[in-house]
């Protein structure tokens, strides 16, 4: 008698454990995390993609539908904007830099992107920043009489010359 009273003690001290832990695990704060990427294919166009995401615990999820303001180097004034968009179905937006920031892009070897999302009922107000170096990758191919080589190295733009860039 003692031995069953034990063991469905033991099996309800289990249980509440797991509801407890399971009740624990859904007060987990949600996160909004705002990313933002560079890119420059073939010397053209430059863009840049933005993506709004929620995390809840480990899992992230793409968020839709949130107003995004991007900017370059400083968030303050309508001259450093580059354009506000919204996030589309799978979270995220693209923004072209328009020909109006040619001059001021070529000013610097340096420059440093900054995305500022408004609050939605989904997503937290939040902001996050993306600096970009001036850089090129050089690759040069060789045949010798035994074998061929590839010989790559990455430069970086400092004071209008090319120098190798730092590990």
């Amino acid at each position: 008698m003692k031995k069953k009273l034990f063991h469905k003690s033991y099996i309800l001290l289990i249980f509440i454990l797991i509801i407890t832990g399971v009740q624990a695990q859904d007060s987990v704060a949600k996160e909004s995390v705002l990313s933002i990427k560079y890119f420059s294919v073939d010397n053209k166009i430059p863009y840049l993609v933005v993506k709004s995401q929620s995390k809840l615990g480990k899992k992230y999820t793409t968020v839709k539908n949130v107003p995004v303001q991007v900017f370059i180097d400083s968030d303050s004034g309508e001259a450093n904007l580059l354009g506000k968009v919204t996030t589309g179905e799978n979270g995220e937006a693209k923004v072209i830099l328009p020909a109006s920031v040619k001059a001021f892009w070529g000013a610097s070897s340096q420059h440093n992107f900054i995305a500022s999302a408004a609050g939605t009922k989904e997503f937290d107000e939040t902001k996050t920043e993306l600096p970009v170096t001036k850089s090129k990758i050089i690759i040069d191919t060789s045949s010798g009489e035994t074998a061929k080589t590839i010989t790559a190295m990455v430069t970086e733009l400092k004071d209008g010359e090319w120098v190798p860039a730092k590990d």
